[in-house]
């Protein structure tokens, strides 16, 4: 599905900068690669993912401000692989003239879910009912306004930091009022806390939109994603829901990327309740929910953040089979490498990382098509129980 809303009018760029050297940097870095741009990346350690890959290496950490200038000194644009960013040091390098995707707005929204919840309830647009409680608030304001949240939507109540946390970490299902309470006064003392309802979902989608500066917008279709403590570890396409709730679905992701005049991929998580899909929140750069698209469509996620960083054409999206699960690999309990066991297997669709293994950490991830989703979903799940020695 593709939604062209005006005529682009950037000019193209040839060299990427992007802050991380995780694995989105990594498989940005290779995305890069076919489309002939250098990259320049902002790596903390000499051996994160991408350091292997990239044109060139700059050590330094995301929030070094004389690590972000020198990077910004020797590229066209400067994109992220995270939201780990401090907005202050983005607002100084937007002001010295820095070309930097997505931009302050976007990652304001990106990088506090406060903001986030405000603007888009602001836009009208469909959300758990929920309360922002400000830093340093004092506790009979705290107590009052969690008790009139409790009185509206009831037990449990979600509460999280405004800032920080990703993979489910930094979330709390608080069951009485008594712990909902305790929890976002200890909460606020470093930062504003959001509280909201718990919902009954029948489902979790993430719909991935690629705009460029004109507002043009190139959208993936909804992807059926499964969390396990918090993490995405398994990708369905297509999914199992109603045609015209996924058409919903995608119009909202693009209405989202439209009011934040986002620049890049724009993953959009959406819970699905009462047939209704609400959103629960937006990542300003590739996504978990996109690695599919890699082997699962004409133009990945990857490729198409780079044109829109970059001022080239979006690439139209074409999906390469009628069923495509992506599972993650995550590190088992014994801290085994999955790569000891990869030589035994065909696998074309296997990303490995690169990255050290210890228990519960994301290590690469496969993607595997065919032509009926339970099949390819239990040939998915073997082969990634293979790659952990045999260890579900």
């Amino acid at each position: 599905m593709a939604i062209v809303e005006q005529q682009r009018s950037a000019g193209p760029r040839l060299t990427i900068g992007i802050v991380g050297g995780g694995q989105l940097a990594l498989m940005l870095c290779e995305a890069a690669q076919e489309l002939n741009l250098d990259t320049v990346v902002l790596c903390e350690y000499a051996n994160d993912p991408a350091a292997r890959v990239a044109t060139k290496v700059l050590l330094g950490t995301a929030t070094d401000f004389d690590a972000l200038q020198l990077l910004s000194s020797q590229v066209d644009v400067v994109t992220f692989d995270h939201e780990q960013v401090d907005l202050n040091q983005i607002r100084s390098l937007l002001e010295s003239g820095v070309v930097l995707h997505p931009g302050l707005s976007t990652l304001e929204a990106a990088t506090d879910k406060a903001t986030m919840r405000n603007l888009f309830a602001d836009a009208g647009f469909p959300l758990p009912a929920f309360t922002v409680i400000d830093e340093g608030e004092d506790d009979l304001t705290i107590t009052r306004d969690v008790m009139q949240l409790i009185a509206g939507v009831g037990l449990p109540l979600i509460v999280k930091p405004a800032r920080g946390g990703y993979d489910g970490r930094g979330v709390f299902v608080e069951t009485t009022t008594e712990a909902a309470i305790e929890r976002v006064q200890l909460l606020s003392k470093n930062g504003r806390v959001l509280i909201e309802a718990a919902l009954e979902l029948e489902a979790e989608l993430a719909v991935l939109v690629a705009r460029d500066e004109a507002g043009n917008c190139v959208v993936y279709p909804p992807v059926e994603t499964t969390q396990v403590d918090g993490m995405c570890r398994e990708v369905v396409v297509p999914c199992s829901l109603d045609e015209d709730l996924l058409e919903e679905a995608q119009l909202l992701a693009v209405d989202v990327a439209q009011v934040l005049e986002s620049v890049g991929i724009l993953a959009v998580e959406l819970f699905i309740v009462d047939g209704m899909a609400v959103i629960c929140e937006v990542a300003a750069r590739p996504h978990n929910s996109g690695h599919w698209t890699i082997e699962g469509t004409s133009a990945s996620q990857f490729e198409n953040h780079l044109r829109a960083v970059a001022g080239l054409a979006l690439a139209e999206v074409e999906v390469m089979a009628d069923a495509i699960v992506m599972v993650n690999i995550v590190g088992n309990a014994e801290g085994e490498d999955p790569a000891e066991f990869v030589s035994d297997h065909h696998l074309p669709g296997l990303h490995l990382y690169g990255k050290t293994a210890r228990p519960a950490r994301k290590l690469g991830h496969l993607t595997l098509l065919g032509t009926d989703v339970a099949t390819v979903r239990s040939a998915a799940w073997q082969a990634v129980t293979d790659l952990h020695g045999g260890l579900a």
